[in-house]
Parts: structure tokens; sequence; C-alpha cells
């Protein structure tokens, strides 16, 4: 009989073996990139046995509420692999859902990003959870050749890609951490935004994941030398993000992001399956990951929000007005 349980630390290789063996299982969800988050967070599991047939990671944000962190992206219901045609493996997956909700409908607050790949959502709406649709865009660098990939770009980007390339623009590997914090915050500065990260927890996280070979960190620079953009990619077998990019536009050229971002591309297929844009819902931003040519990957936003989460949210949204 499967039961719940929160899992100790000794349990974490545990679930990071089962998350990289779920249809949706993502980096977010390892217990050490989470870690590398410094959120708090605990994972909740349905066990059967000694082995995990499903679970959630249920992190804080910086507001004390259960949602996703900073750069903590597809978290949600996870799920094994489970035997039998379509009808038999989705009852065993709503049988551990509803096993999860019996303590997520106890959570204050609840708001997550689930994965692309999830599916499950009747019990949850049984339960009054509701859900907003988002999309991403994600490059199938697996199925397609670096050629195939590029007769998809939007015919602007290719005339972009072509004006950059004959520029004296310099590609380079070599970027610091306190480099790529100081361009990805002036891009924040230059919209009036404010920065989400310290520098501590910037160096912190990077290093951490620079260490494991996950994060790579590219930039462009201009002719004299300096520095016009930088992204940070997250490389997985399954997966390459573009988790975190910045420019300047005192420096920016023609055609040089659009440059760095294909320079991404083509590092990522020669690791992993897709190349995931991560997705935004900002009309500038998805107009521009769009012209790339990926496919749509819709994916929801789970949450139920009480009374009181409802009223400090409304005037959030006020004060921003």
């Amino acid at each position: 009989m499967s039961q719940l349980q929160y899992l100790t630390a000794v349990q974490y290789p545990l679930w990071d073996d089962f998350v990289e063996r779920s249809p949706q299982g993502a980096i977010y969800a390892k217990s050490w990139y989470l870690q590398a988050l410094n959120c708090p967070f605990q994972l909740l599991a349905v066990m059967d046995g000694e082995r995990i047939i499903a679970g959630i990671a249920l992190t804080k944000n910086g507001r004390g509420e259960y949602a996703n962190p900073y750069l903590g992206k597809y978290l949600g219901v996870y799920y094994a692999e489970f035997d039998g045609n379509f009808y038999t493996q989705e009852t065993k997956r709503r049988k551990a859902t509803e096993l999860l909700l019996s303590e997520l409908v106890k959570l204050p607050t609840f708001n997550y990003f689930f994965h692309p790949n999830f599916e499950t959502y009747l019990p949850f709406h049984k339960n009054d959870f509701d859900n907003r649709l988002r999309y991403s865009y994600w490059i199938n660098l697996k199925a397609q050749s670096l050629s195939k990939i590029e007769e998809q770009f939007h015919s602007k980007l290719r005339s972009e890609l072509k004006f950059a390339q004959k520029q004296n623009y310099q590609l380079v590997t070599d970027i610091d951490i306190a480099s790529f914090y100081k361009i990805c915050k002036q891009t924040f500065l230059q919209k009036s935004a404010r920065f989400p990260f310290t520098a501590a927890f910037f160096e912190s996280y990077c290093q951490q994941l620079i260490d494991l070979e996950i994060l790579k960190i590219r930039g462009i620079k201009n002719e004299a030398g300096q520095l016009m953009a930088a992204i940070g990619l997250l490389r997985t077998p399954k997966v390459t993000t573009l988790i975190l990019s910045g420019f300047d536009k005192k420096y920016i050229g023609r055609g040089a992001n659009e440059l760095l971002i294909y320079e991404g591309i083509q590092l990522a297929k020669k690791q992993s399956d897709w190349f995931d844009f991560e997705g935004s819902m900002i009309p500038e931003i998805e107009s521009f990951y769009r012209k790339f040519g990926g496919a749509f990957r819709p994916y929801m936003t789970v949450y139920k929000v009480n009374t009181r989460q409802f009223l400090v949210n409304q005037l959030r949204k006020l004060i921003r007005k």
C-alpha cells in the first residue's frame, strides 16, 4: 500500500534518481539544485515500499509562500513511469496525486509552475485548485540537423545573424561571474526594475553549478572588447535552458544578442535533446524568442490562494500601477 512521506536528507539521492527518471523530471527539483538556490524546501513523496512513485518539491519563495523561487522553474508533481495501458497508468497517477493532495490542501498557499509533461490536473480541479496557462518555446535538437533548425528561423533573424557574423564581434567563453552579475543587473536597471539577486547569492549559485559542470556562461564583446551581452545556460542531457541573460544597451551592437543565443543553441545541441527558452509572457521578449522557430510548449501554473493572499496580491498590483 502506498504511503505519503516527507523525505529526509539521507533520502535525497533516492529523490534525485526519481526526478531523473520521471517524464516530468527537471533539474529544478533536484535536491542539489534546490540547495544551490538556498531556498526553504521539503520533498513530499508517495512511496511504494522503497520506491518513489510520485512527489513534489515544496519550495518557498522570498515572501515565504509555497511557490517557485527565482531560477526554479518547472516544479509541481512528478511521477514515476507506470506499467499498463493509458487508462491503468492514469489511474495510478490519480491515486498518487490524491495522496499528495491530502497534504497539499493543508498548505496556506500553493502556486507552482508545473512541467509541460504534467497532464493529471483533474484531482487538483476537484479540490478547488485553479490554473493559468503559460508557454515557452522549445527547439528539438535531437531530431533535427543544425541546418534544419536554421531553416525555422524567421527571415529577419537570419538577416541579423548574417550581419553580426560579418562584424568583429568576439564570442567569449571566459566570462567571470562578477561580469555576468553586472550585465544581468544592468538589464533590470535599464528597465527601471529591481534586480532580484544579491551579489553574494548570485556568485554562490553560479559557482556551485559551474563546479558541477551544469552552468555555462557565454558572452559577446564588440571590437573594442566591451561586453555587450551574456547568457547563462543550464545544460542537462534532456534539456538546455536559457536560465539567465543580460545586455548593456550602451554597447549592444546589431545582431549581437541574436548571435549569442544562436551560439547557445549550437552549444546545447552537443549535449541535450531540447533547447528551452524558459518562456516569457512579456510580448516583446516572447516575440524575440519566437523568431528562433521553436515549438509551443504549454505548461500550467497550478494555484490555490486564500482570501488573505488574494488581497495582498491585489494590493501589490495597485502599488505597481
